[in-house]
């Protein structure tokens, strides 16, 4: 029997041959470990990512960082798991912003910040980092601390003190005469955000330094700042809901002749939001369709007033409107 090799350290390269097929749990889990190996990693996100992000375009003339090497299993090396980051204080200097119009778009004082909605709801900046080509030196791996908090000059915190802070690691890119990362899933709530006011404060670190920024900025959508994005909004898995609550008074009632339960009966409302909302950005009078049987059965009169929770679809996925009543199938007695 012939003795075995003795173990190595070192990576190795392995030889080109036709690969056995791999087991099914291998091939279920590979799709995740291809998408942490050719970009960012998330520490921590309670949301998958909105959109796929093209990330910047590299020099071509440019070395694009460490050969990847395989060790035993042949696993990519990732900048979450080989890398010891550098622990010291980070000085000011770094350039934070997002893609806009496929160019890095720095972040200003008083300017807006984009945000988006990720596939299971919630909202995110897309912030990323560009550092000086001469920092970065051999290693392109960078972790990346983004933390946010209520600016006190302006009365609009939205949800940032549940979301006070993400950290990612990724490989920066080459770019004239700098290194950029991609833009990174920084989730800061689950409710439409416009308006809200954010000092937004980022620290990147590489093997042997690390650059901080801090930036006030107001974080509006992709369409920019409208007063009427103020009303709460919510997305569900494409569909994009104004959310308003209030006191719902009923003010007219015109019920045709007959007793059957299917009548159609038109029900007047008129809504008072519990948040004041911009004028003429939702209609709060409207005139409801309801079946005589639904009329009856939640007691509706002239002159009541409900607590309501109006849902308006703002986009073609959504389902039909909702007012806080039912409108049909109720039982007759």
């Amino acid at each position: 029997m012939r003795a075995p090799a003795p173990a190595s350290s070192s990576p190795t390269r392995l030889p080109m041959r036709a690969p056995a097929a791999p087991p099914l749990a291998l091939l279920a889990a590979a799709p995740l470990a291809l998408a942490a190996a050719c970009g960012e990693t998330p520490a921590s996100t309670a949301d998958a990512g909105p959109t796929a992000d093209a990330g910047p375009t590299p020099d071509p003339t440019r070395d694009s960082g460490p050969e990847l090497l395989c060790d035993g299993g042949c696993i990519v090396r990732r900048c979450a798991r080989d890398v010891t980051y550098f622990d010291g204080p980070a000085e000011d200097g770094l350039e934070v912003g997002e893609l806009q119009d496929g160019l890095f778009t720095p972040w200003v004082d008083g300017g807006d910040a984009t945000y988006v909605f990720g596939f299971q709801g919630g909202v995110m900046l897309r912030p990323r980092v560009a550092v000086p080509d001469a920092l970065v030196g051999d290693d392109p791996c960078v972790q990346v601390e983004v933390r946010h908090r209520p600016d006190p000059a302006y009365d609009a915190p939205g949800e940032l003190e549940l979301f006070p802070e993400n950290v990612f690691t990724a490989q920066l890119e080459p770019l004239s005469g700098r290194w950029e990362s991609r833009g990174f899933d920084d989730q800061i709530g689950w409710a439409a955000p416009d308006g809200v006011r954010a000092l937004v404060e980022v620290e990147a670190r590489g093997v042997d330094w690390a650059r901080r920024a801090e930036v006030a900025v107001r974080v509006v959508d992709s369409d920019g700042w409208d007063e009427c994005d103020v009303v709460p909004r919510q997305s569900r898995f494409g569909c994009e809901l104004q959310l308003v609550e209030g006191a719902m008074a009923i003010t007219a009632i015109d019920a045709p002749p007959g007793f059957a339960c299917g009548d159609e009966v038109a029900v007047t409302v008129a809504l008072t939001p519990t948040d004041p909302i911009p004028e003429g950005c939702v209609e709060l009078e409207r005139t409801l369709t309801l079946e005589r049987g639904c009329v009856d059965a939640q007691s509706l009169e002239v002159g009541a007033t409900l607590d309501a929770r109006w849902e308006l679809g703002l986009t073609d996925a959504c389902p039909p409107d909702t007012f806080g009543l039912q409108l049909e199938g109720c039982a007759c007695e």
